[in-house]
């Protein structure tokens, strides 16, 4: 029970302190000011307001916050985990109904300005969803509101500034989980690295702030080259490979490579249950390789990586995105306790002006054309030691595809058969994720 008499129910592994608590870790110390003047969150929590509860989102699009609001009795349910706002309030949607959810959930990827709010509608109420912005929920009032914040100047104008701002900010992130207040520490760091640009990168960065070990996969979709092994060794960084899931299963259809879930061994199926159970995609499951080693740990990515650092991509300060990866690591985050730090959205609102330092004069020799160019990452790991023929020429893809992200999580007409045998299986997985895991949280809290 909070002061004001709000029910709080905190895992192990989410700092309680009075009027604020907070899971994952943020740059700044580890206080409650430390908190809300911190520029860049990893994880969620709240504070406590004269007029009610602010609830404090990842300072990244990746993660929304979840808040259920009752339409005719003052309640309302907050929580950082989409399967344990549907567990507690007793929400099961069926196969078809989590298929529009799915729908609209993906929408997160035009940025944190356009994407929307309102998730999901029942005779109960309305379950909203809120990402980047906090949002205020106070007494009396009958649903959330953002709270969005002005975007300050730029912290840095050219290529070593903007660098000195991510390793500032990284080791930042660092000391919090590590400070000795906390009942539960975050004092291990652990990186990705591929063959691509934006995970080595993002890991040499992290280096600054202790980070020594990383994962790499095997190989990447379709047997495609993606194991940093050799650039993380240059990097002084112990490396584990892991193997790529559902790489013997899968299937190529057009010009990509998918695995039917169906297809997976009971067991297997039921132990990735949470990472089905993210609404918005579940591309990133290959990370089911490295669980063991995920809880307690910061979990430094490139994701976003494209959009903030690439050339082509039309990205802006809404920080939008072609697509939704990285976003599979919602709800096994929260299941796992790790924090994520997608290394990219570190002050990626200012995207603009990354822009303008990657096409500078000074960025020139590392810019080697074509649409995967990002001089910035190249930079980074060429002045580090790695071989300019070594990383960033093809994009392996270590993410496993369920489905056809250009489709409807139930494909329209005119769709191939085995496009709809595809689609149809992996929904059903999804929606059988959902409502084992809000089961399993409605027994944990005695609701319903």
């Amino acid at each position: 029970m909070t002061p004001d008499g709000t029910v709080l129910h905190a895992g192990e592994r989410v700092e309680v302190d009075g009027d604020w608590f907070f899971e994952g870790v943020f740059a700044g110390p580890f206080t409650r000011s430390g908190l809300e003047r911190a520029p860049y969150r990893a994880g969620s929590g709240g504070v406590l307001t004269d007029r009610g509860w602010r609830f404090l989102t990842p300072s990244h699009p990746l993660e929304p916050v979840y808040c259920f609001v009752a339409r005719d009795e003052p309640l309302a349910w907050v929580s950082n985990s989409f399967t344990c706002v549907l567990g507690v309030v007793g929400i099961e949607p069926s196969v078809e109904e989590y298929a529009g959810l799915i729908e609209i959930a993906r929408d997160m990827k035009e940025g944190i300005t356009d994407y929307s709010r309102k998730l999901h509608e029942t005779e109960r109420g309305v379950l909203f969803r809120y990402a980047f912005f906090p949002f205020d929920l106070p007494r009396f009032r009958s649903s959330p509101r953002e709270i969005p914040d002005v975007l300050g100047a730029t912290p840095f104008r050219d290529y070593r500034g903007y660098v000195a701002h991510l390793t500032a900010v990284l080791r930042d992130l660092a000391a919090n989980g590590r400070d000795r207040r906390r009942g539960a520490r975050h004092d291990q760091l652990l990186g990705t690295c591929s063959a691509g640009y934006d995970s080595p990168a993002s890991a040499l960065l992290a280096r600054t702030a202790g980070l020594r070990r990383v994962v790499t996969l095997t190989d990447g979709r379709g047997g495609a080259a993606d194991n940093g092994e050799e650039i993380a060794r240059i990097l002084g960084l112990d490396c584990r490979v892991g193997p790529r899931l559902g790489t013997d299963l899968e299937k190529r259809i057009d010009n990509d490579h998918y695995v039917d879930p169906s297809l997976l061994p009971a067991q297997v199926l039921n132990d990735l249950m949470p990472f089905f159970a993210s609404p918005e995609t579940v591309e990133d499951i290959f990370f089911a390789a490295f669980r063991d080693e995920l809880p307690g740990t910061i979990l430094f990515t490139g994701f976003m990586g494209g959009g903030v650092w690439g050339l082509k991509d039309k990205v802006g300060p809404q920080m939008n995105r072609l697509d939704n990866s990285g976003a599979g690591l919602d709800e096994p985050r929260k299941r796992l306790g790790f924090a994520h730090v997608p290394v990219p959205t570190i002050a990626g609102r200012h995207i603009p002006v990354i822009k303008e330092i990657s096409r500078s004069a000074e960025m020139k020799p590392y810019r080697i054309g074509g649409w995967y160019d990002r001089p910035i990452p190249r930079r980074l790991l060429e002045e580090a030691g790695v071989p300019r023929e070594m990383f960033g020429h093809i994009k392996g893809r270590g993410s496993v595809l369920f489905e056809k992200s250009s489709l409807a999580p139930l494909p329209p007409e005119g769709s191939s058969e085995e496009e709809v045998s595809l689609h149809r299986s992996t929904l059903e997985v999804r929606q059988r994720a959902i409502v084992a895991l809000a089961a399993d949280y409605r027994r944990i809290l005695g609701a319903g």
